[in-house]
């Protein structure tokens, strides 16, 4: 009877360590970017401002653009957002956070904050966009319809990492290299983002090419420009790093209408 009663209680021991071992989501790819934290449900997601966050990489990390992300949010200057300031990535309502003050709730919802609603609320720091520089903006003559009709490769090395668009998969591609080697702007255009506020990205740097082209260059050890900097193809914009991930490498994206595609699609072949 011992003999049985053990050998029960064993089968149902490894019965539990199989249903633990098959619920464990897999581990994050090596090199790639964090998938973004999103609150609530397909239908009704929602993003809480932290501190470092501007809009432009807000719209970048969850493939929206700037303009679609302030019109799902009301933003009548979308050049300022709040630490806890709630931003809504879909057309569903998000639930205020903790960080919101009752002002900024009652945006959300058209209704009037009542005067108890004011007790124990402290001022939230500012997270202010840079302003557009719109005289060196204009030198770009962006328009909808035009496209970059030639794209340089931003970093000589290995590609080691490729894009894919499956479960795991990378927005990008990885370039290998040393430390310090030099990262060049793969077409002219005008830094929207240059910072290192996008979680799994290192010190990145997102460059506007027109209406419809944005190109990444993440894990940088330096960064010589400063957003609103009109660059030219080929110029020299940071330096390759391994922040944020555990090699050397660039990891170099092009996003058409904000959806990430493959870059070895526009880049010449090498």
């Amino acid at each position: 009877m011992n003999v049985m009663i053990r050998s029960f209680a064993l089968l149902m021991a490894l019965s539990l360590l199989s249903a633990c071992a098959t619920n464990k989501a897999p581990a994050p790819l090596r090199g790639e970017p964090a998938k973004p934290e999103v609150a609530g449900s397909a239908e009704s997601q929602a993003y809480t401002v932290k501190r470092g966050d501007t809009l432009n990489a807000i719209a970048f990390r969850f493939e929206l653009s700037v303009r679609e992300l302030a019109r799902l949010n009301n933003l009548t200057n979308p050049n300022t957002i709040y630490v806890g300031q709630v931003l809504r990535l879909g057309e569903g309502r998000p639930v205020p956070s903790r960080g919101e003050t009752p002002a900024r709730a009652a945006q959300s919802t058209g209704k009037k904050p009542s005067a108890s609603a004011w007790k124990n609320v402290k001022p939230q720091p500012v997270v202010v966009e840079p302003k557009l520089n719109t005289d060196a903006a204009t030198d770009l003559n962006y328009d909808d319809k035009k496209q970059v009709t030639k794209w340089i490769w931003p970093a000589n090395g290995r590609v080691v990492g490729l894009f894919s668009t499956g479960g795991e998969g990378s927005k990008g591609i990885n370039i290998a290299g040393t430390q310090g080697e030099p990262v060049l702007a793969a077409a002219e255009g005008r830094v929207v983002y240059s910072g290192s506020g996008v979680r799994g990205y290192g010190q990145l740097i997102i460059i506007k090419h027109s209406n419809e082209f944005l190109s990444a260059y993440a894990h940088n050890s330096r960064i010589y420009v400063q957003e609103n900097q009109i660059v030219k193809a080929g110029e020299r914009i940071a330096d390759m790093g391994s922040t944020g991930t555990e090699t050397t490498q660039l990891h170099f994206e092009i996003r058409y209408r904000e959806k990430p595609v493959d870059p070895l699609k526009y880049l010449p072949r090498h």
